[in-house]
């Protein structure tokens, strides 16, 4: 039996306030915000962008990985 697999990596904003986009793009339609020390599972990243996941809503978009950190797995 193969075991399940890895959960994403998780991290954390590190800043006050982060837009949740639709695309890797920062034209691309806002759909939620963040805010400092919100939590997010990493999905897949796009050069300088990452599609997360928001841990608390379960709302899935892009943002921009430096304003992010890695979290405590």
């Amino acid at each position: 039996m193969t075991p399940p697999p890895p959960a994403p990596p998780r991290y954390v904003v590190k800043i006050n306030y982060l837009a949740l986009r639709d695309g890797p793009s920062v034209s691309a339609a806002q759909i939620a915000t963040f805010n400092f020390n919100d939590e997010v599972e990493l999905l897949k990243t796009s050069g300088a962008w990452g599609r997360v996941r928001d841990v608390r809503r379960n709302i899935v978009g892009w943002c921009n990985m430096h304003y992010l950190a890695r979290g405590n797995d």
